[in-house]
This record gives C-alpha cells, structure tokens and sequence, in this order.
C-alpha cells in the first residue's frame, strides 16, 4: 500500500499569490498485492485512486471575425481554482507459470479497469468555448500475453 499527500504550489510573477499547479496530484493512493493459489498460479490485483487534475475555467470566448474563429478567455483571477474528477481504476492479472529442465514458460491475462469505469483523460470546448466537455479512456483494457525464459 502507498499513499501520499504532495501539494505542487507556485507563483506567477513578482507580487502574485500562490496558486495550484498545472499538474498537483494532491493525492494518490494505489494498492497492490498478489496471491499464489495453486503451484505456479498467481493472482495480482492494483488499485489506484488519484485526485482530478487542476483546471481554470473558461470564462468567456473571442470571436476573431477575420478568421472566423473563437479563442477562449480564461478566468485568471481563479487561476486553477477549479479540479477535474479523481481518477480510479483496479487492474486484475492472472498468471501461470510451468517448468521445464532448461526454461520456463509464462502466460497471463491481464485486465485494466475490471469495474468499467470511463476516467477522465482531458477535456475539451465546443467551437464558442460555451461548453466543456470531459474527454474519456477505454474503459475496459483487456491482454492476455506468453513468454518464455532460459
């Protein structure tokens, strides 16, 4: 098991207050562990949670008539003030290993994000910036693999 609390913190500038940075993590915990259940059969669990990334929110757009597009105008006075959905996911592993007088041989199914949940991976704006939306991962990752050692 491990967990740890870091709160990533700086300034922009001569005379400005601190703000959260771009990438603070204020907290991450990932458990891990294994069990051997049969000879050479082994079962291996990860779990992870993390706090959601730091973001500013959009206040606002800037219609460019030249071009025709929209740049977005950020809400600076609330420089990431706001944070982004925590990350969670656990990763189940099944392996099977045999052996040989001269060698070994693995196999192994591995699955990312057994409980299907869809984790935030980014964000984006529609054309105006008038609205946000949260960008997903696979939610299911399944792998299954063989090897072998001499």
């Amino acid at each position: 098991a491990s967990y740890s609390v870091a709160r990533s913190e700086r300034t922009d500038g001569p005379g400005t207050g601190l703000r959260l940075h771009d990438l603070d993590q204020t907290h991450n915990l990932v458990l891990v562990g294994t069990w051997e259940f049969l000879a050479g059969w082994r079962l291996g669990l990860r779990f992870q949670v993390t706090s959601g990334q730091p973001y500013t929110e959009v206040a606002g757009a800037m219609y460019h008539g030249d071009t025709g597009s929209y740049s977005p105008v950020y809400d600076v006075a609330n420089k990431n003030a706001r944070r982004g959905e925590a990350f969670h996911r656990l990763d189940l592993r099944l392996d099977k290993r045999w052996t040989f007088n001269t060698w070994i041989l693995r196999a192994y199914l591995d699955v990312q994000n057994v409980y299907y949940h869809a984790n935030p991976v980014g964000t984006a704006h529609n054309y105006d910036y008038s609205e946000r939306v949260v960008a997903r991962g696979i939610p299911l990752f399944p792998s299954i693999g063989l090897g072998g050692e001499l």
